[in-house]
């Protein structure tokens, strides 16, 4: 019983582990992919008009995202410091065998 225990363990931290490191990639493409696009909503016009924004623009978007590609990394590495176990619902039945006079 133990093995299984033991190997049933090792499967929940490694899928937890999955898991929340997928959800700290989504939110920090979210962030930065999410910023590139207002940024672009409110200037996009002045970079779309003049060459030189356009190309300034463009070197800081490819800045944003080297540095938030970076950061991707060191979560990922990070995260490899520490045991993370999915956590599984569990439920609680009460039965009420007392009927009512």
């Amino acid at each position: 019983m133990k093995k299984y225990e033991n190997i049933r363990n090792q499967r929940m931290e490694r899928i937890g582990h999955d898991k929340l490191l997928k959800s700290f990639k989504k939110k920090i493409e979210t962030t930065m992919i999410g910023s590139l696009s207002s940024f672009e909503k409110y200037f996009g016009e002045f970079f779309d008009q003049n060459q030189e924004m356009h190309d300034l623009y463009q070197q800081a978007r490819s800045e944003i995202l080297d540095k938030g590609n970076y950061q991707l990394r060191n979560t990922e590495a990070e995260l490899s410091n520490y045991i993370v176990t999915e956590k599984l619902n569990e439920y609680t039945f009460r039965f009420d065998n007392q009927t009512e006079d």
